[in-house]
């Protein structure tokens, strides 16, 4: 992730797909219902958000290749059109030839009228006995179905929490922490040797905001972010789960916890230096452990640990994102689509994404990327699945973020504890309520 970016526009914002019921019952309007061709030859026409060197792309080459020659009439013609092929898409549409299966990002999805794929869900893998639904643990289904309809398909997902490496607790006799307390507690172990109990690169706004955004949940379960979000008079911020949030986010950041400097803390100095082994961990997605490929010694290995629990109503809460397929409701070959999609289900494919891509996929049966074992163990349980950012993202306009989370919390966050959790609480209720006064 590039350190200039800000939490909204990271690079995997656009890359991960969870559907809230507002923006589907908006995405559902009427629109020109496209054209079915269950029967006969036909083209599937297949854009995606991968470029063509990316190892997504080679994995689904390859099920192409497959797919055709297992059904001689339809034909899967893939575009690696990148991650902003928004203007593209929307021109299809108009002009009447809407693709037949899209990639794409939650707020891109807003734009697009989208097909039910309850249907597909009940499809027969080819060659397998189970259903595509059967395959797709309901954590993740629930990231991407409003309701009570399906409508995306997630092939790949990611989670966070804190990452950590054996060693690094082993030699100090720690156990990944289950409670908050037994987490901050750790922190003078790691001082005693000279390390931070977490590295932190303060220059990326959507990284300091995780902190926040996990506590609020933990206090106040998985809508109390958006709660506060989209409270038009701000107060919400004020009340006592976000105190609570708060004042542990300050605790820590005050405490010596983080790497010393945090608060001017270029990326990727900090997860570097985290993957070199120098401190605890670091709260990050499961993209991380990838991005630390080239950086971590050979031996270093890597495990996952949910976020820790408070006691609140939101503990055990798994914060995910999906990658997912979708079909617009203008598409004019649904049926051959949905019939390509059910094969990329297969094992096989799956394996590839997790072999090659190095990613989770919602299949348990797939052996995922070592790194990654953990969190794989931890869906399989079907723990409850928060959206990320506890579904601010989907509820709030996207300059919500820049113009009030990413100046007022970053000054807090900043601070190093300086300033007071009423006074940052107030001026985030404050800046809530003048952004909200600007919206038409």
């Amino acid at each position: 992730m590039s350190p200039s970016r800000t939490l909204f526009t990271t690079r995997r914002r656009t890359a991960l797909v969870a559907l809230t019921t507002a923006a589907l019952a908006a995405s559902l309007t009427a629109c020109g219902e496209g054209t079915d061709s269950a029967g006969g030859d036909s083209t599937v026409d297949y854009v995606s958000q991968w470029n063509p060197q990316d190892p997504e792309a080679q994995v689904i080459n390859k099920a192409i290749a497959a797919f055709e020659k297992a059904n001689p009439g339809i034909k899967v013609k893939a575009t690696y059109a990148g991650r902003n092929n928004d203007a593209k898409i929307l021109n299809q549409i108009k002009a009447r030839n809407a693709p037949d299966i899209i990639e794409g990002g939650t707020m891109r999805l807003k734009q697009f009228k989208l097909e039910p794929l309850d249907d597909l869900y009940g499809m027969k893998i080819p060659g397998e006995t189970k259903t595509v639904g059967e395959v797709i643990p309901d954590g993740l289904k629930t990231l991407n179905t409003a309701e009570g309809k399906a409508y995306a398909a997630p092939y790949e997902y990611v989670v966070g929490g804190l990452w950590y490496q054996e060693k690094q607790l082993a030699s100090r006799d720690l156990k990944p922490p289950a409670q908050w307390p037994e987490f901050t507690a750790q922190a003078a172990r790691f001082k005693a040797d000279g390390q931070p109990l977490v590295q932190q690169d303060g220059s990326v706004a959507g990284y300091n905001f995780f902190w926040f955004v996990n506590l609020v949940a933990r206090y106040g379960g998985p809508d109390a972010m958006a709660k506060a979000a989209t409270d038009k008079t701000g107060e919400t911020w004020k009340g006592e789960v976000y105190q609570k949030a708060a004042d542990q986010v300050r605790a820590l950041t005050s405490a010596g916890a983080l790497n010393k400097g945090y608060e001017g803390t270029t990326f990727p100095a900090a997860q570097n230096a985290w993957a070199q082994g120098k401190g605890g961990y670091a709260l990050n997605f499961s993209w991380m452990p990838k991005e630390t490929d080239k950086v971590r010694a050979a031996d270093a290995k890597i495990r996952y640990t949910p976020f820790p629990n408070v006691g609140g109503p939101g503990d055990d809460l798994v914060e995910a994102d999906t990658t997912s397929w979708v079909v617009p409701q203008a598409a004019k070959h649904k049926d051959a689509a949905k019939k390509f999609l059910a094969h990329l289900y297969g094992k096989a494919t799956m394996q590839g994404f997790s072999d090659t891509a190095k990613t989770l996929t919602p299949r348990t049966d797939v052996t995922p990327p070592a790194l990654l074992a953990d969190v794989t163990a931890l869906l399989a349980k079907n723990p409850k699945v928060m959206p990320r950012l506890g579904n601010l993202e989907r509820t709030a306009p996207a300059d919500y973020i820049t113009k009030v989370i990413d100046p007022v919390y970053g000054d807090f966050f900043k601070s190093v504890g300086k300033q007071t959790t009423p006074d940052f609480l107030d001026k985030l209720a404050k800046a809530s309520k003048e952004f909200w006064a600007t919206q038409r």
